[in-house]
């Protein structure tokens, strides 16, 4: 059996036009991440007890989580401090994990302890030129 001729070409008369493609941009490095992330989730946590000043995350954070991290801050300022059962009154990071779902993007889930209550911190950071910026952060 044969195929019956072709009454048209394979290929098109007029080709698509060719457009340059930007080169893909280098893959952010990951290494140090992770002890990135673990200072970044520390620095918070001593923020919102009052240890450190909120202003030395302006760099790292989008204005919005800024303002949240402040806000949260000044709210703890207002209120008296629980003591841990150690009599201690320093939230602690027990864990930090961090994920890479995109490529300029790391989402970082973490534990807090508080005596003996535990909170849980997720925050999403994203590459911004040379610079790790936290967008989004959520407290439970």
């Amino acid at each position: 059996m044969t195929a019956a001729p072709l009454d048209y070409p394979l290929v098109a008369s007029s080709p698509a036009p060719l457009r340059l493609v930007p080169p893909l941009a280098a893959v952010p490095d990951a290494t140090g991440l992770a002890p990135r992330a673990q200072r970044f989730v520390q620095a918070v946590v001593e923020i919102v007890e009052g240890d450190r000043s909120p202003a030395q995350l302006l760099r790292w954070t989008s204005p919005r989580v800024y303002t949240e991290v402040a806000r949260r801050a000044h709210g703890r300022s207002q209120q008296q401090k629980p003591m841990a059962a150690n009599g201690s009154s320093r939230a602690r990071v027990v864990s930090v994990k961090v994920c890479r779902p995109a490529v300029g993007v790391a989402e970082i889930a973490a534990h807090v302890q508080h005596g003996v209550r535990s909170q849980a911190l997720a925050a999403r950071l994203e590459l911004t030129g040379e610079r790790w910026i936290c967008t989004a952060l959520e407290w439970r």
